[in-house]
């Protein structure tokens, strides 16, 4: 049986990390192609644009007018837009789909994940609004159900994206990888929200300097950049979650050795 650069199976906190951080090096390339598709685009173009509109606007902000303030308000709202509904969705799609192949050993192009993630995107644009749409009626109920309900949803979109079960089935799915590693994914979120917040304090320190222009271009690109990266890093996370949830509840890390001794005496099958 060849030797397997990442072990599946049922992993710790710290493993998980691990792994994350060993899967994200070795395929950074792949991750940040996909990346350079449509997400990191279409946040680069955001800090072009709001840096131009910013720049017209007068230093005193009481002296911003209506329609100025308008603008602002709604190149803002256009660009959130596009990102909720169409470029994470896309990118998310098409990380999962890679890094699940690559973590199997299993070879992939951008291309291909770009054209499977393009395939997910209603489906995913659908389980984001409802997931949206639960947890934030939950944060507002004394904020313990909308933990509850992220944490019972942690892995939601692997679940999608990998089994194609259906919006409404990738829910109940999720539930049931994630009943006993509820607080392992929430010390996972909780890692993940610091690391998050650390890259959004530096990034923001930028713009304490008042360089001119074309500065605020050049740390607006930058910062597009960091965080799709963290984006994909993020992707990564929950992928491997994902696969150390089902080794924990399904025996997966047993499957998947059976499907290599299968294919290793000519009868391979395939697990996911």
């Amino acid at each position: 049986m060849a030797d397997r650069t990442y072990e599946i199976k049922e992993l710790q906190l710290g493993e998980i990390l691990d792994h994350s951080i060993a899967l994200m090096r070795k395929e950074f390339k792949l991750v940040f192609t996909i990346l350079c598709f449509v997400l990191i685009p279409v946040q680069v173009l955001w800090a072009l644009v709001s840096t131009a509109m910013a720049s017209q606007l007068p230093e005193n902000p009481i002296e911003v007018t209506p329609v100025q303030g308008l603008q602002m308000m709604g190149g803002g709202l256009v660009y959130l837009l596009v990102l909720g509904l169409f470029a994470l969705p896309l990118t998310s799609g098409a990380l999962i789909y890679g890094i699940a192949l690559r973590y199997q050993e299993r070879e992939t192009t951008p291309g291909e994940c770009f054209r499977y993630g393009l395939g997910m995107v209603l489906p995913l644009i659908g389980a984001a609004i409802l997931c949206g749409l639960a947890t934030g009626i939950g944060f507002m109920l004394c904020i313990i159900p909308g933990i509850l309900l992220t944490l019972l949803w942690f892995v939601y979109q692997p679940v999608l994206i990998l089994e194609r079960s259906g919006v409404i089935n990738s829910f109940s799915r999720s539930q049931t990888l994630m009943k006993g590693s509820m607080m392992k994914a929430f010390v996972l979120g909780v890692i993940m929200f610091v690391l998050q917040m650390a890259v959004m304090l530096v990034a923001g320190m930028f713009d304490m300097f008042e360089l001119g222009p074309m500065f605020d271009v050049v740390v607006g690109v930058a910062r597009g950049i960091v965080t799709g990266v963290f984006v994909g890093f993020n992707a990564v996370v929950v992928t491997v979650f994902y696969f150390s949830e089902r080794c924990r509840v399904e025996n997966l890390d047993l499957q998947l050795r059976t499907q290599e001794v299968a294919a290793e005496t000519g009868q391979e099958e395939t697990v996911l």
